[in-house]
């Protein structure tokens, strides 16, 4: 019985004893313990998702307002509500009619603002309508209407949420002054979780401001220029980084896309899509040519697996002519007097004639190179796909515009863009190989071709596909007009079948 009793003493003494040293330590800093607090802040944000009688649809709604909630929580401006204070307003809220039902719960939480989230189905495609709703006069300028479509369910949270951390771009951080501590130090409603930090910054109402402590949710202060009374709003230049939340739900919904409508998950699901694509382009396609020129291009992309390929006609004509210009020209600028076969020099034929012969007939397996990349460019539109390697597509589209004029714009789906580089880089190589001899022309046209190709592989790295499957996942539908089916029910438990037309500005 002592021996109990004994244990039941030291243990609370040594607990004090250790909360005694961390006080006293902490009272060395500039900042007193009990100055700063880590109870969350008031007011916040609700989001809603509307229910939906389709279970899946169900689901996707709960992992829609998750995702939102992560993506305000990790801006650092608006406190999610949890869930059970969610439950708490909705039971306060019973009996109100259809959208006043949200705003009435919104008002029970006291939030500066809601989301409501409304999920829908039509065939492959899920759409979702995110209503921003501003509480506060001063948060107007929120105030939104969004439309997302995707056909990868896990896309439309991960659209929701970038939209959320979006929402957020340009937004400083408004502290409440809670308390005044002496004569200018402070207590304010923000902290670690608001993004700030300790050091001095500039305000328009209240001087320069010093941060010397900061808590979670809350930070000590000392502001010398001005004495705000508690209750007063001080808005600091601290901005969320939304550009980088963006960009990190985009990388997401990124991988997601290529995982679903890849070549190695389409097209090519029981071998090394890469590999197949690498010696597509090395054997295949110049063994097909040296069968059939030209038309042996569309004929090699059969190797990736295509079902029900077609020639696309006009790629064919535009690589079929610059084959035939390759080969032609030089007889055409001399009506025809001069060899045909460029290692074969007459008197009609100038060594400049002769020397751009040789580069433009040297330079015709980029042609049938060209051209297999615009068939392929064609067919991966057509059906739906993305080439291999599209997990890295800036880099490899930028090697293959250095070692094919136009190559990186064929491998991203932007074909005028790739016959517009390889003409130019074309003419200006044989004008180049004309004009070699001839002084300061012939330096000129190798520094513009030197410039263009330099563009080429800039252009390929930084320009964006032009495959619609890819963009319809990764862009916003900014201007769309989309029908939907859904059974919605109402929070009183009243079913609602919706049939309509979304369209979004």
């Amino acid at each position: 019985m002592t021996m109990n009793r004994t244990r039941y003493i030291r243990y609370p003494a040594a607990l004090i004893l250790a909360a005694l040293a961390a006080l006293v330590i902490f009272q060395g800093s500039r900042a007193e313990a009990a100055e700063i607090r880590v109870n969350p802040p008031s007011g916040g944000v609700a989001v809603f998702a509307l229910p939906a009688a389709d279970p899946a649809l169900g689901a996707l709604g709960i992992e829609s307002a998750a995702a939102i909630r992560d993506a305000f929580d990790r801006s650092g401006r608006f406190m999610p509500v949890e869930e059970h204070q969610l439950r708490w307003a909705f039971n306060g809220a019973q009996g109100a009619p259809g959208d006043e039902f949200y705003e009435r719960a919104a008002r029970l939480l006291d939030v500066d603002l809601y989301v409501v989230v409304l999920l829908s189905r039509m065939g492959e495609s899920y759409g979702a309508t995110m209503r921003v709703v501003p509480r506060r006069e001063e948060l107007g300028h929120l105030a939104r209407m969004e439309r997302f479509e995707s056909r990868i369910m896990m896309n439309i949270p991960l659209k929701l949420a970038r939209s959320a951390a979006l929402l957020h771009e340009g937004l400083p951080l408004v502290a409440a002054v809670l308390a005044r501590l002496d004569s200018d130090r402070y207590r304010i409603g923000a902290g670690q979780w608001h993004g700030l930090v300790a050091g001095t910054f500039p305000t328009r109402d209240h001087g320069t401001i010093e941060v010397l402590a900061v808590g979670r949710y809350e930070s000590v202060v000392r502001i010398p220029a001005a004495r705000p009374g508690e209750g007063s709003r001080i808005v600091i230049p601290v901005f969320p980084d939304a550009k980088k939340e963006s960009r990190r739900y985009t990388m997401q919904i990124s991988d997601n896309a290529i995982a679903r409508y890849g070549a190695g998950s389409t097209l090519l699901k029981d071998t090394d899509p890469r590999k197949r694509y690498i010696e597509g382009a090395c054997v295949i396609n110049p063994g097909g040519n040296a069968c059939l020129p030209v038309y042996g291009a569309f004929l090699s992309t059969a190797y990736l697996g295509f079902k029900d390929p077609r020639a696309d006609v006009p790629g064919l004509a535009a690589s079929g002519s610059v084959l035939a210009v390759q080969f032609a020209l030089p007889s055409l600028l001399t009506g025809f007097s001069a060899h045909f076969f460029p290692w074969e020099r007459d008197a009609d034929k100038s060594r400049d004639l002769q020397r751009m012969q040789y580069f433009l007939w040297a330079a015709s397996p980029l042609t049938i190179s060209a051209a297999y990349f615009d068939q392929l460019a064609a067919q991966f539109s057509r059906s739906g796909t993305l080439p291999p390697f599209f997990e890295d597509r800036d880099g490899f589209a930028a090697l293959c515009s250095a070692v094919v004029p136009g190559g990186g714009q064929f491998y991203k789906g932007r074909r005028p863009a790739g016959w517009g580089f390889f003409i130019s880089e074309m003419a200006l190589g044989a004008c180049s190989a004309y004009y070699f001899d001839s002084g300061d022309g012939g330096k000129v046209l190798l520094a513009a071709l030197g410039a263009v190709k330099l563009a080429d592989i800039a252009a390929a790295f930084f320009m964006r596909t032009g495959y619609d499957v890819y963009k319809r996942e990764t862009a916003d539908e900014r201007s769309a007009l989309v029908p939907f089916l859904q059974m919605r029910e109402m929070p009183g438990g009243e079913g609602v079948m919706m049939l309509g037309m979304s369209y979004r500005r």
